[in-house]
């Protein structure tokens, strides 16, 4: 059923390339080798009790295969994982543009051209990419078993490689299998509500497992000795750490104008895209008659992120992050089929005025002028990309070591 007016007049290829065009400017944008805080945390393990974020060093480690644990297959690992997750992106766009047709384009082409695909790229290596990448793969099936199993698995998988999940995708996980719920699937509601029983139990109790300082400092010192690469002691801290403990000092930094400061100059850059595909979804499920549970479920997930404000310190990356999940949540809906049960329209179009499709257009346009802060001292690159032709050129003419490990 078609949800989206189409553009006859410009063919289903030249949308595609253009989308792909636009999503590897941004990528580019924002890309770097991982940097020493994530490869930190991917050597954190059980050695000295269980901790926080400790699984996939705790495999890496059970393995005894000591290059898994090197930089380098770290490297190679982070990029898998990035690409598999932009790969996923795409697939799942391009399955709207088949089903809704050309105007379908426009939201994404809002997510492509912002600052949360500069983010991903810049935050390679980071374990919410995990979490991410068990989301699409859960989208991307249409079977309502699998899709659950992957879920309550994957999820007790991505708490234990990093907590923030349960804000970050698990809204957005329990926002497709409640919509596969409704309006009566009794069995699957009871299902679905044992399933967050069981996320929320899991993050309650990874939030206060923590380790005496002391140990913690030894954890330290003797992963120190398995790298030749000068770790974040301060990556550690972590694992001595609870929410409420992260809540207290956060307390601390929001007395503080320029976090305030920060806030806003985030807020100015991702709002206008968050905002726009908002509109979107929110008129996808105006069309399909969805319940205001639904809608107010969809609006939360959207904007998870800025959340975790409260416990953590990161907040233009969260800010990013809501413009990533806020299109997440679009395609949930988008990929869904509409159920007729529901009493939407015989033709299944939905109206998007002229002023919100080229209140769409400017937004793109200000994205690809948009810059927010970045990790480490690095800022949003802009075309001709300088800095990535320079390591080119000396990698080539020069025979420089492909990696330059980020000093920080």
């Amino acid at each position: 059923m078609n949800l989206l007016p189409r553009i006859p007049t410009v063919s289903s290829r030249t949308v595609t390339l253009v989308l792909l065009g636009v999503g590897l400017f941004s990528t580019l944008r924002g890309l770097r080798f991982p940097n020493v805080w994530s490869y930190t945390h991917y050597l954190f393990n059980y050695d000295f009790g269980l901790v926080k974020r400790g699984l996939v060093g705790a495999i890496v480690s059970a393995t005894g295969i000591d290059a898994l644990s090197g930089y380098r297959f770290f490297f190679v690992l982070s990029f898998v994982i990035l690409l598999l997750c932009l790969a996923l992106l795409f697939r799942l766009t391009l399955t709207t543009l088949k089903s809704h047709g050309n105007s379908a384009a426009v939201a994404p082409l809002v997510f492509l051209s912002s600052v949360s695909v500069v983010y991903l790229s810049h935050t390679v290596g980071y374990f919410d990419q995990i979490g991410l990448l068990l989301t699409l793969f859960v989208l991307t099936s249409r079977n309502f078993t699998l899709r659950f199993l992957l879920g309550v698995a994957g999820t007790l998988f991505c708490l234990f490689v990093h907590e923030a999940f349960l804000i970050l995708f698990f809204p957005i996980l329990f926002l497709s299998l409640l919509r596969d719920c409704l309006p009566d699937r009794r069995f699957r509601l009871v299902l679905l509500s044992l399933y967050t029983v069981t996320a929320l139990a899991t993050t309650w109790y990874l939030t206060d497992l923590v380790l005496p300082e002391e140990t913690v400092h030894q954890a330290y010192a003797q992963t120190q000795q398995t790298t030749p690469i000068t770790l974040r002691e301060d990556a550690f801290d972590v694992q001595f750490r609870t929410g409420p403990d992260n809540a207290a000092i956060m307390d601390r930094f929001w007395s503080e104008p320029m976090r305030w400061l920060q806030l806003f100059n985030g807020l100015l850059v991702t709002i206008p895209s968050i905002g726009v595909i908002a509109c979107f979804t929110q008129l996808l499920l105006k069309a399909r008659r969805e319940s205001v549970i639904i809608r107010t479920l969809a609006a939360f997930a959207a904007l998870s992120p800025f959340v975790l404000n409260i416990v953590a310190w990161d907040m233009e990356r969260f800010a990013a992050l809501a413009v990533l999940t806020s299109f997440l949540v679009y395609l949930v809906v988008a990929t869904s089929p509409s159920d007729p049960a529901q009493g939407c329209p015989a033709d299944g179009d939905v109206s998007f005025s002229t002023a919100l499709m080229l209140l769409s257009l400017g937004v793109v346009l200000l994205n690809f002028n948009s810059s927010i802060l970045l990790f480490d001292g690095y800022t949003v690159a802009q075309f001709p990309f300088p800095e990535l032709s320079r390591h080119l050129v000396r990698l080539v003419l020069f025979g420089d070591s492909f990696f330059t490990i980020p000093a920080l």
